[in-house]
């Protein structure tokens, strides 16, 4: 089983439905979010830990993987709420939101 994860910078707590639109724009290429430093900040830290993971698709602003191992998509969870992402799982459907965001 393949494990998507999506991976954004946002300012706002996100419900389900509105991560599945971004997610779904993201996945498709409708829609390219601004550059965050958040972001490569927190790729760099994956990369020094999990040389092996790459996104599948990525800018400067989101990244979108597909996993073969669920422990590997829970740390990458973990990590990007860490690093102050937002991390959607489509397979739940969940959005994990850094501290900073949740209520």
């Amino acid at each position: 089983m393949k494990y998507e994860l999506g991976v954004w910078f946002s300012d706002a707590a996100l419900t389900v439905e509105e991560a599945w639109e971004i997610y779904a724009s993201l996945f498709e290429g409708d829609w390219v979010p601004e550059e965050a430093g958040e972001v490569e900040e927190f790729y760099e830290h994956l990369h020094d830990e999990h040389p092996e993971v790459t996104p599948e698709n990525r800018s400067g602003g989101h990244m979108i993987f597909f996993l073969e191992d669920s422990a590997m998509a829970e740390g990458i969870a973990q990590l990007a709420c860490s690093h102050g992402l937002v991390c959607f799982d489509p397979q739940e459907p969940a959005v994990h939101c850094p501290s900073c965001l949740q209520d």
